[in-house]
């Protein structure tokens, strides 16, 4: 299945949604842009991430994977299958001539997708995708509790010590 952006014109102003090859519109791509729009975005704003999400879309159909399955996956993977999607749109795969697209753009591209899963996770559609920040975190709770089991471990070995 291939996704792509179709505009609409409401109220003078260019309205973006995602349909897929057999017409159906694309539901959270969709209400993402409607965000955008409701909070006054740019008409180019809204464009951009409408493209950058199609070819996002396009890209998790030929990896056959769902867009949920990404907010599962571990740091790492999630980190390589971002990099992969940078890969394939500066590849030029994303279009129908393969033309290759600069980093910039590439990195817009990513930015939107980035911005997109936050929606989502704050929606309550999805969890969020873990961040830099959500590793070192779950890094710094694992070393906390690991210190307080070794200072209980002390403590008790200490009281034994009194006790005999």
């Amino acid at each position: 299945m291939k996704y792509r952006v179709v505009s609409v014109l409401k109220d003078n102003r260019p309205r973006f949604l995602i349909i897929s090859d057999i017409e159906e519109i694309e539901i959270l791509p969709s209400k993402y842009l409607k965000h955008l729009d409701q909070i006054n975005a740019s008409p180019n704003t809204v464009k951009s991430a409408a493209f950058a999400l199609s070819y996002y879309y396009n890209y998790l159909q030929e990896q056959t994977i769902g867009l949920d399955e990404i907010t599962l996956l571990s740091y790492s993977e999630q980190n390589k299958h971002f990099i992969d999607f940078l890969y394939w749109v500066k590849s030029g795969k994303h279009t129908e001539h393969n033309t290759q697209t600069s980093n910039k753009t590439c990195n817009m591209y990513l930015g939107a997708v980035f911005r997109y899963y936050q929606f989502l996770a704050l929606e309550d559609v999805l969890p969020s995708c873990m961040t830099h920040r959500d590793v070192m975190n779950r890094q710094l709770r694992s070393l906390i509790e690991l210190n307080m089991q070794r200072r209980e471990r002390d403590d008790i070995t200490a009281a034994l010590i009194k006790v005999q």
